[in-house]
Parts: C-alpha cells; sequence; structure tokens
C-alpha cells in the first residue's frame, strides 16, 4: 500500500488519498509513505525532505510556516508565504525558494484538508491553496511533491474552486480496508523498532476488539499505548523481583468489552483528574465539558466533527481563567493520553490552535457522544435556543411589545448564566440584542407579577369581606330567629301566665263572695225569727259549703260587698340566693333546704342555688316583673320567718327587667347582709 501511493505520487507529483474517518489516511503518509522517502528507499539515493500541515484558519500561513522548518537553511516564513500569492505560479516559486540542488526533493503533507472547506467558496486564501496544487499538477515542477488527506465525504466539495475537482479526479487514491494481515503488521511491527514484542494472543485482542468499530485504527493506536504506557521499562525486576526481558505486551487490557469503552473510561480518567486538579477554583466544575463542548460541532449531515480552537478562544468562551483552560488542555494533551493535539508539553501560546486528535474521542467517549443528554448534543441544543432568540430578538427590535413569556424569561435568565459573548458568536452574535430582550422581558414579567400580586391581594380581600358579611348576615338571621322563638316563647308564656292569674284571681274573688255569702247567710239565720224562712237560709248554707249555686230569688247577692281580689303567684317562683360572706354559705344551703317546695299561694317554690357574692346593703327581695312584685307578699312573709333580720325590703327591677327575655316570670333574688342569717 505505502509503494503504491508513493509511486503515485512521484509520477503525478500530487495526490489526493481520502477514505473514511479512521481508516488510516494520516497514519498511511505520516507513518509509511512520508518515512519511506525521507529514507531514501528506492528513490535513487534522492535527498527527501518532508513537512506536514493543516488548513486551520490560517492555511497559506501554516503551510509557509512547514516549509520554513524543513531545514535549517530554509527560506523565511514571509518569503514563502509571499510565494503563496503567485496562484498557480506559486509551485515553480517555492521549488525555487526550496530546492538547492537538483537532488533536493520536498514533499508536503496537507493532513485533514476538509478544513479548508469551511472556509466557503468565497475565502482568498482557500483559493490560493487550490490554485497551488492545481499548479503542482499541471507543471509537474522537478522535485516538488504534495499529498493530501481527507474524508470521502468532502469529495464534492472539490468542485467549489475552478479546475480543482479535475486534478482530484485524476490524482485521487481511495484507501482500502485493512485486511488482518495488514492489521497484525500495523500491530506488530512498530514495536519491534524499540526492542519490544506484541504477542499474537495480544494482537488478536486488538483487532477483535476494534473489529466493528468504524475507528479502527485510532483505536488499535490507543489500545497500544494504553498498554504501552503501563509496562514497566526494560531491565527493571518485575513484581516477583525477577528482571525483566523486552517489553513485551501479551494480554489485553481488563474489564472493557472494547477498545471504544476503553477510550471512553481513559478520557473519564483524564476529565476527572483534571476537574480535580483545578477544584481549588470557584466555578470550575464544568470547565472539560466547556471545552469540549468549544472543539465539537455538528454538520449539516447530523455529522459530529473537529471544530479547532485556538486557546485564546477557549478561554473567551468557557469563561475561566487562562491557567485553569491551560491545566485541562495539557491533561487532554499529554504524549500518554493524545486526545488533543498539538501533543507534547510544550507551553502553549493563546494563539495556538486546539484540536480534537482524532473524531474517534468523539463518537467513543460517552460523557461526549451521548445521544440524549451527551455534551455534544447539550451544545446542539444551546445553538437552537439561542438563534431562537435571536429570531425573538429581531421581532423585539421591530415591536417593543414582542417579549417572552414569564416562565421563557426565568428560564432564560438562568440559562444565560453559564453563556457569554465570546461564546454566542459561534451562533450569530448578538449578545446585546438578547440581553435587551431579556431584561426588558423580566422587568415586564415583573410588572405583571406585581399587577397579579395586587389583584390577588384585592380579590382575596373581597373574598374575606364577602365571607365576613355572608357570616354576619348568617349570624344575625339567626339570631333573629333566635329571638323571635323567644319573643314567642316569652310572650305565650306571659299570656299563659295572664291567664293563670287572672283565673285564680277570679277564683278567689269568688270564693271571697260566697265566704260572704255565707257569712251573711249566718247573720240572718241567727237574726231571723220565722220559723219558716230559717230551714231555707240553712239550706242556703248548706248549698254555698258544698258548692251548689244558692237560688237567686232567695238571696240577693248583688247586696253583699265584694272585697277586691289579693295578687296571687301564678307559676312556681324561683329563689336565688345571695350571701355577702362566706361563713354564711352553710346557713344559705340551709334555707335553701327549708324554703325548697313551701307553697307560695299554690306553687311551690324552687331554690336553684345558693352563691356568694360582694355585697353591702340591705337584706331584700328583688323580682324583676311588675306581676311578680304584686305577688311577692306572702314569699316575703315566709321569707321573714326564716332571717334573723325579719321580712326582707322588696326591690323591684320591672323598670328594667319587664321584656327582658333574660328573666323568666316568678324569678326572685334574695340578697342577704351578713348579718341575716
Amino acid at each position: 500500500m505505502v509503494d503504491a501511493v508513493v509511486e503515485r505520487l512521484v509520477k503525478d507529483h500530487f495526490l489526493v488519498v481520502h477514505g473514511d474517518s479512521g481508516s488510516g489516511k494520516s497514519s498511511l503518509i505520516a507513518a509509511g509513505v512520508l518515512p519511506n522517502l525521507e529514507q531514501g528507499v528506492a528513490r535513487g539515493g534522492a535527498r527527501w525532505r518532508t513537512c506536514s500541515t493543516t488548513p486551520g484558519q490560517d492555511p497559506l500561513w501554516n503551510l509557509a510556516r512547514a516549509m520554513a522548518g524543513i531545514h535549517a537553511s530554509a527560506p523565511k516564513v514571509s518569503e514563502l508565504r509571499s510565494a503563496l500569492n503567485f496562484g498557480r505560479d506559486a509551485a515553480v516559486a517555492l521549488a525555487k525558494l526550496l530546492r538547492r540542488d537538483t537532488d533536493d526533493h520536498f514533499c508536503i503533507l496537507f493532513d485533514q484538508f476538509e478544513e479548508l472547506f469551511a472556509r466557503g467558496q468565497d475565502s482568498s486564501e482557500a483559493k490560493l491553496v487550490a490554485e497551488l496544487l492545481i499548479g503542482l499538477h499541471e507543471s509537474r515542477v522537478a522535485g516538488l511533491y504534495a499529498v493530501l488527506t481527507m474524508r470521502s465525504e468532502f469529495l464534492g466539495a472539490c468542485a467549489r474552486f475552478r479546475g480543482f475537482a479535475e486534478v482530484v479526479n485524476e490524482c485521487q487514491y481511495l484507501l482500502p480496508a485493512m485486511d488482518d494481515a495488514d492489521l497484525v503488521r500495523a500491530i506488530q511491527e512498530p514495536m519491534t523498532l524499540y526492542g519490544g514484542v506484541v504477542e499474537q494472543d495480544f494482537t488478536e485482542h486488538m483487532i477483535a476488539g476494534s473489529a466493528s468499530a468504524q475507528d479502527q485504527l485510532p483505536l488499535i493506536q490507543h489500545g497500544l499505548m494504553h498498554m504501552y504506557c503501563r509496562l514497566p521499562p526494560a531491565g527493571e525486576p518485575s513484581s516477583g523481583g525477577k528482571p525483566t526481558g523486552p517489553r513485551k505486551l501479551s494480554s489485553g487490557p481488563g474489564g472493557c468489552a472494547s477498545l471504544g469503552e476503553l477510550l471512553s473510561r481513559d478520557a473519564d480518567d483524564v476529565a476527572d483528574a483534571a476537574t480535580k486538579s483545578i477544584a481549588h477554583v470557584p466555578g470550575t466544575s464544568r470547565v472539560v465539558e466547556d471545552i469540549f463542548r468549544a472543539l465539537t460541532d455538528v454538520n449539516a449531515d447530523g455529522q459530529a466533527i473537529r471544530r479547532p480552537q485556538t486557546l485564546a478562544q477557549l478561554v473567551a468562551t468557557t469563561g475561566a481563567e487562562e491557567s485553569v483552560v491551560r491545566v485541562v488542555v495539557d491533561a487532554f494533551r499529554a504524549e500518554s493520553v493524545s486526545f488533543l493535539r498539538p501533543y507534547g508539553r510544550g507551553q502553549l501560546s493563546l494563539e495556538q490552535r486546539v484540536d480534537i486528535g482524532h473524531e474517534a474521542l468523539i463518537r467513543c467517549w460517552r460523557r461526549l457522544a451521548e445521544p440524549i443528554d451527551g455534551w455534544l448534543i447539550r451544545e446542539f441544543k444551546n445553538g437552537l435556543v439561542w438563534r431562537s432568540l435571536l429570531v425573538q430578538a429581531d421581532s423585539f427590535d421591530k415591536n417593543e411589545s414582542s417579549l417572552l413569556s414569564p416562565q421563557a424569561t426565568e428560564e432564560r435568565e438562568k440559562w444565560l448564566k453559564r453563556r457569554n459573548q465570546a461564546w454566542s458568536e459561534r451562533y450569530g452574535g448578538g449578545w446585546a440584542r438578547v440581553q435587551k430582550l431579556v431584561e426588558a422581558s423580566a422587568q415586564r414579567a415583573a410588572q405583571d407579577r406585581r399587577v397579579q400580586l395586587d389583584l390577588d391581594v384585592k380579590t382575596q380581600t373581597a373574598k374575606v369581606y364577602r365571607i365576613v358579611a355572608l357570616a354576619v348576615s348568617l349570624l344575625a338571621l339567626g339570631a333573629l330567629i333566635l329571638a323571635g322563638y323567644a319573643w314567642r316563647a316569652r310572650r305565650e308564656e306571659q299570656q299563659a301566665y295572664e291567664r293563670e292569674l287572672e283565673a285564680r284571681s277570679a277564683a278567689a274573688a269568688e270564693q271571697k263572695r260566697t265566704e260572704q255569702l255565707v257569712s251573711g247567710l249566718r247573720q240572718l239565720t241567727a237574726d231571723t225569727t220565722d220559723n219558716d224562712l230559717r230551714p231555707k237560709l240553712e239550706g242556703l248554707i248548706a248549698s254555698s259549703k258544698t258548692g251548689s249555686t244558692p237560688p237567686s230569688s232567695l238571696v240577693p247577692v248583688s247586696d253583699v260587698p265584694s272585697p277586691s281580689p289579693a295578687p296571687v303567684i301564678a307559676t312556681a317562683p324561683r329563689l336565688y340566693i345571695h350571701y355577702s360572706v362566706p361563713t354564711q354559705r352553710e346557713a344559705a344551703l340551709q334555707l335553701g333546704q327549708r324554703m325548697q317546695g313551701k307553697l307560695v299561694g299554690s306553687a311551690p317554690v324552687e331554690v336553684p342555688a345558693a352563691r356568694m357574692v360582694k355585697y353591702q346593703g340591705r337584706n331584700e327581695l328583688r323580682c324583676f316583673r311588675k306581676i311578680d312584685c304584686k305577688a311577692s307578699a306572702e314569699l316575703r312573709q315566709q321569707l321573714g320567718a326564716q332571717l334573723k333580720t325579719g321580712v326582707p325590703a322588696l326591690a323591684d327591677y320591672s323598670a328594667s327587667y319587664e321584656n327582658s327575655t333574660a328573666m323568666r316570670p316568678g324569678h326572685y333574688e334574695l340578697w342577704l347582709t351578713p348579718d341575716a342569717l
């Protein structure tokens, strides 16, 4: 394969080697073709010098710097850069500057040539590079050769530059897949150059662990480096104490089902170690993620690709300190890691580009490639969010009422805290416009919240007022109903009381008239001398005693004077005893027991309670209704018989309580002085 490429290159002076990502294009040229040329194998002793470059952001300057380092007496970078401005004649100019004699041959490797197409067909530098290669092929300039590597899917992009597609068609070399024999040689032979041995079992393990992967060669390379870095140096004692022989790879990496898993695990280890080393700096927990999100992208076909950035751009995009970014980048480009390039320990300048070593890392590192929540898909989604904000900002510029919703505003404010202006340039810029949109939306949201809060307070207050008004209305209605029932009950009781009082008064009056009649009849009987009249009068007296109605013709009842009826107690009186000193308690209780059940008129007295009160005054019986006050004489007389101080005075409170529903008819209170009992 190397010989075939060398033969084509020498014949056409220009060769395009293309194939899938991970097919070994760069390895074939850098580790096979260029060393073969430098060693002068089958070249008739010709002196070959080689250099390598990538287009990057400054393809012409990168090429000039690479050629200036070919040998000590090479022209200055500025001279070589000026020669590249000659278009298709640049190849002739470069040959004159580089060749010292006819034995000098120079071969330039344009690695990752697809980076040139990222600049677009209007880029003057990209056109000059294409013109240089077209002129090199057409003129077959003696001593100058060029080979470029690129992925096959970019072949169509070569048509962007006039005449370049025709040259590529004549000079392309599609890299065939390596068979097992080629893979065995690629794994075992490099080790022999350094006095080591790769055993067959290990080789088969490497091939099997990468057989189904797109990035077979990069994965095998990483697996070899992983195992080689863990071997003890030749001649040093092993763990058993015996000196080891030549360094030997005899067993595959343990704990991993595939080389892709091994790469992902090693990348995790480097990331964790780097994060731990910068943990003392606040806000650095996601610097590794931010760096790799900046170094990767998704193309129009949905494929993950590399996105080289200068160190200064990484510092600006991540927002981290330069020293922090350097620690992370250096950890991933160390010689035993090589996930980022430029490889090695040399300090990078801020203008040097940092790039992912191979796209196998993008596809195999789970943290980066996980399809649901990997770093790459997160960055892609964030780019969509930013572009949607730019569209909204355009609408806001035209109409200031075109704002974000309150919920979207809150989400975007939090989201923007991890973004900055440098990051936004990746997706079209407009940082100030988006900030203005979000700030205006936040102000409107705050205003809406205040209005809503005021409305909620008013609504709640009105609701409370309605509830209170309803409660008061219900209470008032309940009180009115209860008052109505109480008034009705009191009225009915009062009416019944008055009817009973009238009936008793009428009965008493009738009894009095009967007694007066009997007394008059007795007097007439005693005074009469008429023997015929005497039996009749005695009959009338007997009839009066038995309740019979006397003949009105015999006795002129109307002539008998009728005295005024005396008031009587209509309902059972209730007597509440109030004593004024503690020593009266027993005597007051005994008084209550003696009065309990005594008849006043025809009603028994009830004594519900006796209690002590602070009282200074006279012994008095208090009544609260006029009718009760009129009927209190008999009760006062009975109380007078029980008290040391005689009959208590009557205290009439009917003026204040006549219509009160709190006092039932027949309610009396006995208030006693300390000397009453």
